[in-house]
């Protein structure tokens, strides 16, 4: 079954229009990078597949289901999305920024549960980010953060993840350390689609 599809997508901004009749399949357990230039859409993909950008035209299918349809609690347990690295962080430790990955499998006040708990361990371990767990996001470098954040997406789903830029501004240790993160969920039978400016990256892990 196909993890991600669009049939006929069309989307944009305003009078502009981005993406014009995109046909797009990402079966399960692919590993999948987005290239091309500046302004030729990347993001905006990304918005529509992981159901926070609505098409003008067209659909976003999950898992055969039509993405606008299924409640963002629901996606959210099956679909993790980390967004464009940010200059600016939230000062909130690391623990519990990573925590706040499992709030979709939890009811508005259940307590944490030991499911919980092993998600946000095996998170932080297949991240290299258990040291940093009592740090706080302001103190940690632009690499650091994104494997924090990272993190934070294997703890709230480890079967299908979708990334805006995940590598960009990082130095190439730090981004390798990332792509070798999404290598490994792949091979645990992840499916994961990663928009990548670096097509060294993109060849060498997709």
């Amino acid at each position: 079954m196909n993890v991600l599809e669009t049939n006929s997508l069309v989307a944009g901004y305003g009078a502009r229009t981005v993406l014009r009749g995109i046909d797009l399949a990402i079966a399960e357990g692919e590993l999948v990078a987005v290239i091309g230039p500046n302004g030729s859409g990347k993001s905006t993909l990304v918005k529509c597949l992981s159901g926070f950008m609505k098409p003008r035209e067209g659909e976003v299918l999950f898992r055969g289901r039509v993405i606008g349809s299924i409640s963002g609690r629901e996606l959210a347990r099956e679909l993790s999305v980390v967004q464009q690295l940010v200059p600016d962080a939230p000062a909130f430790r690391v623990r519990d920024f990573v925590r706040m990955g499992r709030y979709p499998h939890r009811g508005l006040f259940e307590a944490e549960t030991a499911a919980d708990r092993d998600a946000v361990a095996r998170a932080a371990e297949m991240t290299g980010t258990v040291s940093l767990m009592d740090a706080r996001l302001t103190e940690l470098s632009g690499g650091e953060r994104q494997l924090v954040y990272l993190a934070r997406a294997l703890a709230q789903s480890s079967r299908a993840v979708v990334l805006d830029e995940p590598v960009s501004h990082l130095d190439i240790a730090h981004a390798v350390r990332v792509m070798d993160v999404l290598r490994e969920m792949h091979r645990g039978g992840a499916t994961v689609v990663a928009v990548l400016h670096d097509i060294n990256l993109a060849s060498e892990y997709a």
